[in-house]
């Protein structure tokens, strides 16, 4: 605590020298042993207290009362007819988290009020992690293009004023320290000096509205893997709700489909194998691996039932085995297309799953040549990413347009791109949709021209 206490007095120091204090106000939530809220003054007034450690450390408790800090600002605005720029947050957190547990349902809410007021431009988040702070904690929570500065103690305090007064530019700073201060920031926070190159690929599954509620297991699963230099490969299934243990089946099932191709893929040796061989006997693999785990854990193959897609894309082309619902859309030169479209049935959710004595005769086999990128998903993304008609089924464009632009120009690291993804997947248009788990994976073969 006597770090941070240094901080807020060095922070105090920086601002006294800036020629346009007391333009912006900075309110503070201060959390251990229990929170405290001091309400937004002047830069110019700013002056700390002497913070002390013990007890408990209520993080969520804190994030939650600084999101209702923040609205309230911006509706004293809106009542005064005041033009005031995006408030920016800066979470500076020293201690494990007492009040909040990974996955749990107060941290993915948390999550995805900080994703969607990020991407409203409500405001602007930002996290600084000291040890024994937990880095993977304050990562599920953060923005995915914005992940924690961690930082050694040695080096907090520096880094700190840095961040600090990099956001605080739209109020402070000539152009010319801008720049400085922006350039400093960034190599902070770890940002990439290098494009990304194709192929790359990225996704995520997630807890519907519906499971949650009910307490329930997510039954979507997915996995993925860059091959080599020229192809990607991946699988999602989604569990059935009437099996037992089909949230196991899924895991399972995804596993097993992108390990084979791992494995003939590095058995080629430079033997061209199509594309359509390696998807079939990729859920070939997947539908041995769910009889294996039934056998050894005493279940019945039923109580495993999944649906199953599972890709592979090399230099452009592409092919999908595919068995139950969800489906594949790809950017190609022509525009939006369907790689695979979701299992015609009689009645909703009737679907021939991987379990089934006839499955091979459901499964459908598709491929596609001329893509840039392409987007598998489960059934619970089916209504925002396909509508019908009078040809039948096509991709929404509203919902694939943006998403394969920003994956084929904007995104710097895959893994932040998936959370960012899982935000997307949790966010509140997507639940009132849909309430069911979600998955979605997206590859970018070659970027946008």
């Amino acid at each position: 605590m006597e770090l941070v206490n240094t901080i807020l007095a060095r922070l105090k120091a920086e601002l006294a020298k800036e020629a346009q204090t007391g333009s912006f106000g900075i309110g503070m939530v201060i959390f251990g042993p229990e929170v405290r809220i001091f309400a937004p003054a002047p830069s110019d007034e700013f002056n700390p207290p002497q913070l002390s450690a013990s007890g408990p450390c209520p993080l969520a408790e804190a994030m939650e009362e600084a999101l209702v800090m923040v609205e309230e600002i911006k509706k004293i605005c809106r009542t005064e007819n005041r033009n005031c720029a995006a408030p920016k947050i800066i979470l500076l957190s020293a201690g494990q988290a007492t009040d909040l547990e990974p996955e749990s349902e107060r941290a993915l809410g948390l999550a995805r009020r900080i994703c969607e007021g990020e991407k409203a431009g409500r405001f602007s988040f930002y996290t600084l992690a000291i040890s024994p702070a937990d880095p993977g904690l304050l990562k599920s929570l953060t923005p995915p293009n914005r992940p924690p500065l961690l930082v050694e103690k040695d080096i907090v305090s520096q880094k700190f004023l840095d961040l600090f007064l990099w956001v605080m530019d739209d109020f402070l700073a000539p152009a010319t320290e801008k720049e400085c201060r922006r350039d400093s920031a960034k190599a902070a926070l770890g940002a990439s000096q290098k494009p990304l190159k194709p192929p790359y690929i990225f996704g995520a599954s997630i807890k519907g509205p519906d499971h949650i509620k009910a307490g329930l297991a997510c039954q979507d699963a997915c996995a993925f893997e860059v091959l080599n230099e020229e192809r990607v490969a991946f699988a999602v299934a989604d569990g059935l709700g009437s099996a037992a243990r089909s949230e196991l089946g899924a895991e399972l099932a995804v596993k097993a489909a992108v390990s084979e191709f791992k494995k003939i893929s590095g058995e080629e040796r430079g033997i061209e194998v199509s594309l359509e061989h390696l998807a079939r006997s990729a859920v070939a693999a997947a539908r041995k691996a769910l009889e294996r785990a039934a056998g050894e854990k005493g279940l019945s193959l039923n109580e495993l039932a999944c649906t199953i897609m599972a890709g592979v894309a090399r230099q452009g082309s592409m092919a999908v085995a595919h068995i139950g619902d969800g489906g594949a859309v790809a950017q190609t030169d022509d525009g939006l297309q369907i790689i695979s479209a979701p299992a015609q049935s009689e009645y909703v959710n009737e679907v021939v799953p991987l379990t089934s004595q006839d499955y091979e005769n459901a499964l459908r086999i598709s491929s596609l040549t001329g893509i840039k990128a392409l987007a598998a998903f489960t059934d619970g993304c089916q209504r925002a990413g396909l509508k019908k008609s009078p040809e039948g089924l096509e991709p929404h464009a509203k919902f694939f347009e943006p998403i394969f632009s920003w994956a084929m120009q904007e995104v710097e690291d895959p893994g932040l791109a998936g959370r960012e993804i899982a935000g997307l997947l949790a966010s509140d248009k997507l639940a009132a949709i849909s309430e069911d788990d979600k998955t979605l994976v997206i590859a970018v073969l070659r970027k946008a021209d």
